[in-house]
């Protein structure tokens, strides 16, 4: 079990929401909460206390659909937005990263 605190440093890549980091924390909260992984809970307890501003606003903005758990990577969603475009969400690992063909280059990890 684990019993240290639990920090993530994660790397975010969104076209749309790329401005809004509240939005961006508040995807992958919504995501990782409909999993049942351990760290997926210290994720959403993390992003819940540096946003709860905002959680109320974003929910009725935005809805998951379509979640995936693909053990041993991550998750993914389709969340839909006010514009009607869906959003695509992956929160996970390298190996879920390079399946969905994300391109970190130029990206740095502080």
């Amino acid at each position: 079990m684990v019993r240290d605190l639990i920090s993530i440093s994660q790397h975010f890549k969104l076209e749309k929401a790329e401005k809004d980091k509240d939005l961006l924390l508040f995807l992958a909260m919504v995501v990782e909460k409909q999993s049942e992984h351990p760290l997926a809970k210290a994720v959403v307890n993390k992003i819940a206390s540096l946003i709860p501003s905002r959680i109320e606003e974003f929910n009725i903005r935005y809805k998951v659909k379509e979640f995936k758990n693909r053990d041993g990577e991550g998750v993914t969603a389709t969340i839909t937005n006010p514009e009607g475009d869906p959003l695509f969400v992956a929160c996970g690992n390298d190996k879920l990263m390079d399946s969905q063909l994300v391109d970190f280059s130029g990206v740095s990890s502080s």
